[in-house]
C-alpha cells in the first residue's frame, strides 16, 4: 500500500500503530468485565471445528434470490442498487 506521495511509509506507520493498539488491547490492558484479566489471559480456543468449506445457503422457492455483482450492486426492479463492494458474489434473498 502506497502513501499519497507514492512511498510506503504512511502504510507501514499505520500498520505499526495498529499492531501496538491490538497488542495493548489484547495483551496489556485488563478489563473489569474479565475480572481484571486481559483477553489473552482468558481466551480459550473453540472446541468446534470450522468446516473446510462453508455450504451455500439454501432458500425456499418462494424467495427472490439475487447475487451481488460488480462494484457491489444487485439488480432490483429493473435498476441497480448499491449494497457494498465487500459483498461481491454474495446471494441476497427476499420473500416475494
Amino acid at each position: 500500500m502506497e502513501g499519497p506521495a507514492g512511498g510506503r511509509q504512511p502504510a507501514r506507520a499505520a500498520r505499526r500503530g495498529w499492531t501496538a493498539f491490538a497488542r495493548n488491547t489484547n495483551e496489556v490492558r485488563p478489563y473489569g468485565a474479565l475480572g481484571m484479566c486481559t483477553p489473552e489471559e482468558v481466551y480459550e480456543p473453540s472446541a468446534r471445528k470450522f468446516p473446510e468449506q462453508v455450504p451455500e445457503p439454501e432458500y425456499p422457492g418462494y424467495m427472490l434470490v439475487r447475487s451481488v455483482r460488480r462494484k457491489g450492486h444487485f439488480r432490483w426492479k429493473n435498476d441497480y442498487v448499491f449494497l457494498s463492494e465487500s459483498a461481491l458474489s454474495l446471494l441476497l434473498a427476499q420473500a416475494g
